[in-house]
This record gives C-alpha cells, sequence and structure tokens, in this order.
C-alpha cells in the first residue's frame, strides 16, 4: 500500500527530529524556557506535516496542529520518557543503579529537595491524573509512593501500560503560544 506524504513525515519526525530533541530529556530539568525551545522545533516539524508554518498567516493554533496530525505534546513526551527512565533504572536488577536512582529522588541540599527529584514526583502525579489505569490499580502515589515503587520494580507490563496512557495533547505552553 502507498505511505501517504504526511506518514512519512511523521516517521521523519520520530526517527530524526524526536532522537535528537528527546536525548537525555528524562534526566534534565526541564524549565520553562527549555521546554519552550523543544515545543518550538517539535511544532514547527509538526506545522510542516500538516503545510501550516507558523512564520506565515495562520489560523491553527498549536494544539489544533497536534490533534490534526495525532501527536502528543511535548509536555506528554517529556512525561512518557521520564516515567520510562523512572521504570527502566527502577526495575533494573543492578542493585547499585536502582539503588542510586532512590538515594537520588530522597537527596536534600540545604534542606530543598533537589529540582530533578521534584520533576519525577510530578510525573509520578502526573501518571496518576492521566491515566485510568493508575487510578484503578494504585493510590495517588503522594499518599503510597512505596506501591508505586513496587509496581515500578516488580510489574514492568503494568508500568507499561501506565505510561502508554500518559499521552495527551493538551500542553502548559499553549496558553502562552502567540
Amino acid at each position: 500500500s502507498k505511505v501517504s506524504e504526511a506518514h512519512k513525515m511523521f516517521f521523519l519526525l520520530s526517527s530524526l527530529v524526536l532522537s535528537r530533541l528527546f536525548y537525555n530529556a528524562e534526566i534534565m530539568v526541564a524549565s520553562y524556557q527549555v521546554l519552550k525551545k523543544m515545543d518550538f522545533a517539535y511544532m514547527r516539524v509538526l506545522r510542516r506535516i500538516v503545510n501550516d508554518p507558523r512564520f506565515g498567516r495562520t489560523e491553527w493554533t498549536d494544539r489544533e496542529i497536534r490533534e490534526r496530525v495525532g501527536a502528543a505534546s511535548i509536555d506528554s513526551l517529556l512525561l512518557c520518557k521520564r516515567l520510562a527512565y523512572l521504570g527502566r533504572v527502577g526495575s533494573s536488577s543492578d542493585f547499585v543503579s536502582r539503588h542510586a536512582l532512590i538515594a537520588l529522588l530522597a537527596t536534600e541540599h540545604k534542606g530543598q529537595r533537589m529540582p530533578w527529584a521534584i520533576q519525577c514526583e510530578d510525573a509520578l502525579r502526573a501518571a496518576y491524573q492521566v491515566s485510568p489505569l493508575a487510578r484503578r490499580s494504585l493510590s495517588p502515589p503522594q499518599e503510597k509512593p512505596g506501591r508505586w515503587w513496587e509496581v515500578i520494580r516488580h510489574d514492568k507490563v503494568l508500568w507499561a501500560k501506565i505510561v502508554g496512557e500518559c499521552k495527551f495533547v493538551e500542553s502548559s505552553l499553549d496558553t502562552t503560544a502567540s
């Protein structure tokens, strides 16, 4: 069967652009400025797919473009990357890696939690809000974090399904987009 031009472009987005854009993104602290730069590059490609470049006059918002293409928001993609990373390291059979992650998440500096650890906790809370399976299977992570780590450590199938449900088109940048 013939593959449409849009499907080819989306494949190129996935294989070329996203691999570069998200390289090690799961371990960075994504500030608003960083998120905006990543979203700019991502949305530029999505707009090209639907032949609606931003530099001209456009009637489509970024969210509408994502909906037309069937693409998740940059927020969603980062959330999934971070959750997948927690699952990969948290379920590792390597004792040192797994415990280093747990130690890192609990580390404080001058009485303050580390920004990356806060983002990881936020990711777990977001997964609970977005994933129906997480809400059916688990309590909120702030109530029973140990249960979440049990799932991450011992139930890779359930964890993968929860991460898979964390796809959405809404972005925190949609309200601030010009």
